[in-house]
C-alpha cells in the first residue's frame, strides 16, 4: 500500500505540472525515444521554449514472462515488470549552430516487481515462491548536449547523476508438509548513483 501511495503521488504531481503547462504558451514540443542500453529504453516528451522546457519521460520499461520445464522433474515460471517516471526542468544554451548545451534537474520515481515459482510435480511440499518489489524515488541532475540534425531532428547525450531513496521488499515461501515457511526481508537506503545507466542517449523530433 505504501509503495502504491508513493507512485500515485508522483503521478498526481505530474498531472498538476501538465495542467500548469497547458495554460502557458508552448512554443516548442518534442517527442522521442531514450535509451542507456539495449534493455533500458523509454520515451520523452518536452514542452516549452527554445531556452527552457518541461521534461516528461518514462524509462526502464520492462515486462517479462518465462517458463522452464523438465517433465516430471521440475517446472520454473516467473514474471517481472518495471517502470520509471520523471518530471523535470531543462535549460538550453546554443554553443554553435548545431550544438546545444543542456542542464537542469528531474524528479524521478520507479517501481519494479518480480515473482518466480519453482515446483516439483507430485511433490507440492518442495515448491518455492520468491517475490521482490522495489520502489525508488529521488532526483537527478541533468547535464548534456543536443546535436541538431536538419530542422526538426536532434540527437542527445546527457549525464544523470542522482540521489535516490530505494526500498526493496523480499518474500520467500517454501511449501512443506507441516505448513508454509515464509521468510521476509526489507532493505532500504539513500544513495548517490552514477553508473553506466546514468548516461542517457536520445533521439527527438520537434513537433512545433
Amino acid at each position: 500500500m505504501k509503495h502504491a501511495f508513493l507512485v500515485l503521488s508522483f503521478l498526481l504531481a505530474s498531472s498538476l505540472l501538465i495542467a500548469q503547462e497547458s495554460t502557458e504558451t508552448a512554443k516548442q514540443k518534442e517527442i522521442g525515444i531514450v535509451f542507456s542500453s539495449l534493455d533500458n529504453f523509454g520515451f520523452l516528451y518536452n514542452t516549452g521554449t527554445e531556452k527552457a522546457l518541461w521534461r516528461f519521460g518514462a524509462s526502464n520499461l520492462s515486462l517479462q514472462n518465462q517458463a522452464e520445464e523438465q517433465t516430471n522433474i521440475y517446472k520454473n515460471t516467473g514474471n517481472s515488470f518495471g517502470i520509471s517516471l520523471r518530471i523535470g526542468r531543462e535549460y538550453r544554451k546554443p554553443l554553435t549552430d548545431k550544438m546545444i548545451l543542456r542542464y537542469g534537474a528531474d524528479v524521478v520515481a520507479g517501481y519494479t516487481h518480480s515473482k518466480y515459482e519453482n515446483t516439483v510435480p507430485n511433490q507440492s511440499y518442495n515448491d518455492i515462491t520468491n517475490e521482490q518489489s522495489t520502489v525508488s524515488v529521488g532526483a537527478n541532475f541533468v547535464f548534456g548536449f543536443n546535436y541538431l540534425i536538419g530542422s526538426r531532428w536532434q540527437a542527445g547525450l546527457e549525464l544523470l547523476p542522482g540521489l535516490h531513496y530505494n526500498s526493496t521488499d523480499t518474500k520467500s515461501t517454501r511449501y512443506t508438509i507441516t505448513g508454509d515457511e515464509v521468510t521476509k526481508s526489507k532493505i532500504s537506503g539513500l544513495n548517490f548513483n552514477i553508473s553506466n545507466n546514468s548516461v542517457m542517449l536520445s533521439l527527438a523530433y520537434r513537433l512545433k
